[in-house]
C-alpha cells in the first residue's frame, strides 16, 4: 500500500506481512521507486527486477521460487498485479526471470478507465483519476493517454496460464 507515492520497508504493515516466517516461508519486501520520484512504469520496472533478484539468486538464498507469490494491498496490490501480468515485453525487460506463481491481492486497482465511475457510485466527491490524484501523480504526464492507462490496467492482461489469484474486493478505500 501507500498510494504509491509512500511506501517503506520498515512500515507498520511489514509485520503482518512477516508472520509466514513462523512457518517456515522467506518474505522478502522489495524497494521500489515512488511515485513522487518516477513515473508509471518505472516502479513495476524494479519490482520485476526485485522478482529477477529472486529468481537470479534463489540457490544462494535458498528459495523455492517455483512457489513465489507476490502480496499487496491497494496501491500495492495494483503493483503486485502489475508486476506479475504485465508482459515483460512491454517494459522492455526481456529475458529477466520474472515469474511468479501466486497472487495474494487486497482491494487493487484492477482497471484505470473505470476508477472514477466506480467513485461516483461508490459516493465518493473526488476522483480517483485525475492530474493531481495520487493515481495521476504514479501515472505521470501521460495519465490521459489511452495506451498509458490500459498499461496500467492489469485486468487488461488477464490470461488462462497466469498466476493462481486470491483477490479481495471491497469499497471502504477511499484512496482506491
Amino acid at each position: 500500500g501507500g498510494g504509491w507515492v509512500s511506501g517503506f520497508r520498515r512500515s507498520k504493515y511489514v509485520e503482518a506481512m512477516l508472520a509466514p516466517l513462523r512457518f517456515g516461508y522467506a518474505c522478502t519486501v522489495a524497494q521500489y521507486t515512488l511515485a513522487l520520484d518516477d513515473v508509471f512504469p518505472r516502479p513495476i520496472s524494479d519490482l520485476k527486477r526485485a522478482v529477477h533478484f529472486l529468481h537470479t539468486h534463489a540457490r544462494e538464498l535458498h528459495l523455492d521460487t517455483s512457489r513465489l507469490t507476490l502480496w499487496g494491498e491497494s496501491a500495492g496490490g495494483h503493483l503486485a498485479l502489475e508486476t506479475a501480468l504485465l508482459p515483460d515485453a512491454a517494459l522492455g525487460l526481456e529475458g529477466l526471470s520474472t515469474a511468479v506463481s501466486s497472487l495474494v491481492i487486497f482491494y487493487p486497482v484492477t482497471d484505470v478507465d473505470t476508477l472514477n465511475d466506480q467513485a461516483r457510485r461508490c459516493g465518493f466527491a473526488e476522483s480517483p483519476l485525475a492530474a493531481d490524484s495520487v493515481l495521476g501523480l504514479f501515472l505521470g504526464p501521460r495519465w490521459q493517454d489511452a495506451e498509458t492507462r490500459r498499461l496500467a490496467s492489469p485486468v487488461q492482461f488477464l490470461r488462462p496460464d497466469m498466476p493462481r489469484l486470491w483477490l479481495q474486493h471491497g469499497d471502504q478505500d477511499t484512496l482506491v
